[in-house]
C-alpha cells in the first residue's frame, strides 16, 4: 500500500508542485489537475507515512522530501521511482509469469526509456563514489576505460573527474547515448567522456585495447547465455593485463539471500529480462573468458564487486 501510495504521488508529480511552501489540498489539487477530495486522502496517507508534514490543515514538503523528491532535489530519485511505477504494470502480473512461464510482452515507450536511464543517474549519484573510492588503485593506473552498458555516463563522469589523465567511452545503445549526452552537459564533462553508440549483443566488437572493461550493474539485465557472451566481449575489449570488473547485484549459493537480490531476481522475472546472478557463476563466466579472478568486495548498495585481470590465451587452463 504504501509503495502504491509514494509511486501515485511521484506520477502526478506533488512534491513539486508544492515546493518549499504549505499549501491547503485545494490548491494542490488545482496545481496537479487532480480532484481535492481524493487527493486531501493521499496527503493524509504521506503525512502518516512521514513523506509530508501537516499543519492546520495545510501540507508541505519534509526534508527527505525536499532533497530527494522534486524535479530539482539535490540528490533526485524521481526518475528511479518513476520506473518503478512503470514496472508496477509487470509485477502485478507475477502470479500468471509464475503460473504460464511466460511473459506478457509489453511495449517499452520512450518515456519508459527516459524514466529507466535517468532513473539509474539517480541511483549512481548514491553508489558511484562508493565504487570510486573501492577501484581507486586500478583506475588511477589506467588510461582507457570502457563503461560498458554505461547507460547515463554516470560513473563515467565520476571515474574521469577523478582522475584527469583517464580516458572513457561509454558504450551502450543509440536512444541510451542520447540520453546520456544531457548527463555529461549537466556534469560539465562532455569534453571527457566519449560515448560509443552500438548493440552490445550484435557482431560487432565494443572496443579494443583498454586498460579495463567496467559493467556495472548491466549483466543482470541478460539472461545467461547473453550474459556470459557480453562477458566475453569484455574480456576482447581488453589488453593482456587489463581488468575487467563486473559490478553487479549478487546472490548467494542457495538463491535465498541476500533479501534485496532475490526481490531483485523477481524483477529481472516480471521483466522479462536477465536474473541475478551467484558471485561464483559470475568468475565462472570471466575464468571462460579468459580472465583470472583476483579480488571481490561487498559495497553498501546492495553491491559486489568483482575483479578479474586479464591473462594470456589458454593461460589458466595451463595453471601458468
Amino acid at each position: 500500500m504504501e509503495s502504491r501510495i509514494l509511486i501515485t504521488a511521484v506520477e502526478l508529480d506533488l512534491f513539486s508542485a508544492m515546493g518549499t511552501k504549505s499549501h491547503s489540498a485545494a490548491a494542490i489539487a488545482e496545481r496537479t489537475g487532480t480532484k481535492p477530495a481524493p487527493l486531501e486522502r493521499l496527503l493524509n496517507a504521506l503525512v502518516s507515512m512521514k513523506v509530508l508534514l501537516k499543519n492546520r490543515g495545510r501540507f508541505r514538503n519534509t526534508a527527505a522530501s525536499l532533497r530527494h523528491l522534486m524535479t530539482d532535489s539535490p540528490e533526485p530519485l524521481l526518475n528511479i521511482m518513476r520506473h518503478r511505477g512503470g514496472m508496477w504494470k509487470s509485477w502485478s502480473r507475477l502470479t500468471d509469469i509464475v503460473r504460464t512461464g511466460r511473459v506478457p510482452r509489453r511495449k517499452r515507450t520512450e518515456q519508459d526509456t527516459k524514466n529507466f536511464i535517468l532513473g539509474m543517474a539517480d541511483v549512481a549519484r548514491v553508489s558511484a563514489e562508493e565504487a570510486g573510492n573501492l577501484l581507486f588503485w586500478e583506475l588511477s593506473k589506467a588510461k582507457r576505460l570502457l563503461d560498458l552498458g554505461g547507460g547515463p555516463a554516470f560513473y563515467a563522469c565520476h571515474f574521469a573527474r577523478h582522475h584527469p589523465d583517464l580516458k572513457v567511452t561509454v558504450f551502450d545503445l543509440p536512444d541510451v547515448v542520447g540520453l546520456a549526452r544531457g548527463v555529461l552537459k549537466e556534469q560539465e564533462m562532455t569534453g571527457r567522456v566519449r560515448l560509443k553508440p552500438g548493440d552490445v549483443l550484435g557482431p560487432d566488437p565494443v572496443g579494443r585495447g583498454f586498460d579495463i572493461a567496467f559493467l556495472s550493474n548491466f549483466v543482470h539485465c541478460f539472461k545467461p547465455d547473453e550474459a556470459r557472451l557480453i562477458i566475453e566481449k569484455a574480456a576482447r575489449a581488453v589488453r593482456t593485463g587489463g581488468k575487467v570488473i563486473i559490478k553487479e547485484f549478487c546472490l548467494e549459493k542457495d538463491g535465498t539471500a541476500p533479501l534485496f537480490t532475490t526481490l531483485f531476481s523477481i524483477n529481472m522475472l516480471a521483466a522479462d529480462a536477465g536474473d541475478s546472478y551467484p558471485v561464483d557463476l559470475l568468475k565462472e563466466w570471466m575464468a571462460d573468458a579468459g580472465v583470472r579472478f583476483i579480488r571481490h568486495a561487498s559495497l553498501a548498495t546492495a553491491s559486489n564487486v568483482i575483479v578479474g585481470e586479464k591473462v594470456k590465451k589458454g593461460a589458466l587452463k595451463t595453471g601458468s
